[in-house]
């Protein structure tokens, strides 16, 4: 996949290390899933034939990326699983001792379920780099808290002043004098804050 809009004929993006004009994305974040598996009772002891349930939740990691158009518009095109989970147990009911000794470690017996998929917040990531070497290139957004499309530092069109920093880069930015996304960053999570406040304060006005 190819994206080489030109301005005034020259590519809206150029490598300097290596000349590519390709532009990826990626992301980085985590799933939480509730589940539950149940064991049947066999021997029919349990009142609500159920020999035993374990809930428990897994983290898993994933990988999506893709490309940032000629209109800075950016789409995923693939998924990885990554390999790294983490498996918590949660709550463990047993109503019949004897089926869950006979067929604890036989999963067949099991039935399994995913009651609730939450995505963590926190564990988003979100990187730009070159198609062609895959160095990483700074970017900030059109709209607050991520959102909008998406602007890399070595496009010719990019401009500080449009753009609101992605938050890891905030403090460089405004060492190179790129201050005003950083006045617009902080000016709407302070309305945000405030909003979220008076909000509060209704709700307990209406109680």
């Amino acid at each position: 996949m190819k994206h080489t809009r030109q301005i005034n004929n020259q590519h809206y993006f150029t490598c300097k290390k290596c000349g590519s004009h390709d532009i990826l994305i990626a992301s980085l974040y985590s799933i939480f899933e509730n589940h539950k598996r149940i064991l049947p009772c066999e021997c029919q002891t349990s009142l609500n034939g159920i020999a035993a349930i374990q809930s428990f939740f897994v983290e898993k990691h994933y990988e999506d990326y893709g490309y940032i158009d000629q209109k800075h518009q950016w789409e995923f095109v693939h998924r990885n699983n990554l390999i790294d989970r983490k498996e918590v147990d949660t709550d463990f009911q047993m109503f019949c001792i004897k089926c869950f000794i006979i067929y604890e470690i036989d999963r067949r017996k099991w039935t399994a379920q995913i009651e609730k998929r939450e995505l963590s917040e926190e564990s988003v990531e979100f990187h730009v780099s070159c198609g062609g070497c895959g160095h990483e290139i700074e970017f900030g957004w059109s709209k607050p808290n991520r959102a909008g499309r998406i602007w890399p530092v070595e496009c010719i069109d990019f401009d500080p002043e449009k753009v609101w920093p992605e938050p890891r880069f905030r403090e460089r930015w405004s060492q190179k004098g790129w201050i005003r996304s950083e006045l617009l960053f902080d000016s709407f999570s302070s309305e945000t804050k405030i909003r979220s406040i008076l909000r509060k304060m209704s709700l307990k006005r209406a109680c």
